[in-house]
């Protein structure tokens, strides 16, 4: 469920690319973390007491400014805030699928309540906005360090996403819309009278795409005369699967053959 409990100075997340927005090709990061590129929407897994405030802090990052998120929950309350940095869109028509992703962010414990001994920690992971559908892949947890650590999960595919909002999977494919990234935090409470908050700075947020390799149509990793019997031998097969459907146009036919030979011997990823 999708709640509004957000605090002034953030704002709220456009999930799908604006007219006109330039999308990185290969990676993209931030250190600034600037109120003005990110927002922060928070969603509600169960339960009704929860929030979330997302502010920009100008020192204490690593090095320079942050993004310190304050999570507060109680009464059997589970809670996500997806924080979308909105120049990290990437269109896969115009620059290729996606086979992974890698995704990088710095982050350093600052207080929770009830102190330690008790559990203060915040999950976080990487998160993508496809239209009007959030998904989320599964993260980490900080731990309660004052310290500054550094995450880096490589290797993501669409399989490691879980829908939040919206409907059905992840595309990552050649011909999907635009997808914007971003990372969550989430905390989860049982039945309590007791108000538990969390508080952590995040820095240095980065994602890096590894593309398909166009017309690799069996997958070896290589475009040659394999790709083309390979396509062959499923023309006129079912979408989905598509299993031979090199231009990801959504039919395994003649389009395909010449979409392989236009890039025989072209060098994979």
């Amino acid at each position: 469920m999708r709640s509004s409990l957000l605090t002034a100075g953030t704002i709220l997340l456009v999930s799908s690319v604006a007219s006109g927005q330039v999308c990185f090709e290969d990676t993209i990061s931030d250190g600034t973390m600037s109120a003005s590129e990110w927002s922060t929407e928070l969603f509600l897994t169960r339960g009704l007491v929860g929030s979330v405030t997302a502010t920009q802090l100008a020192t204490g990052g690593n090095p320079g400014f942050c993004w310190r998120v304050f999570q507060s929950l109680s009464d059997d309350t589970g809670l996500t805030a997806v924080h979308t940095y909105a120049p990290a869109c990437y269109d896969p028509a115009d620059s290729g699928g996606i086979q992974t992703i890698d995704f990088a962010i710095d982050y350093q414990w600052v207080a929770s309540d009830p102190p330690p001994p008790v559990s203060g920690e915040q999950r976080f992971g990487l998160a993508a906005n496809q239209g009007a559908n959030t998904f989320v892949a599964a993260g980490a947890l900080t731990g309660m360090n004052t310290n500054w650590q550094s995450h880096l999960q490589t290797g993501i595919t669409s399989a490691n996403f879980v829908l939040k909002s919206g409907s059905g999977t992840l595309d990552l494919s050649a011909n999907a819309p635009p997808i914007t990234f971003g990372f969550y935090t989430s905390n989860n409470i049982g039945p309590t009278t007791i108000t538990f908050t969390r508080e952590v700075n995040y820095d240095n947020f980065s994602v890096t795409i590894t593309r398909t390799c166009e017309g690799d149509a069996n997958g070896d990793g290589t475009v040659d005369v394999n790709d083309i019997s390979y396509v062959l031998f499923r023309l006129g097969g079912a979408c989905p699967p598509c299993d031979g459907d090199a231009n990801g146009d959504g039919a395994v036919d003649v389009n395909d053959i010449s979409f392989v030979l236009f890039r025989l011997g072209s060098v994979c990823p």
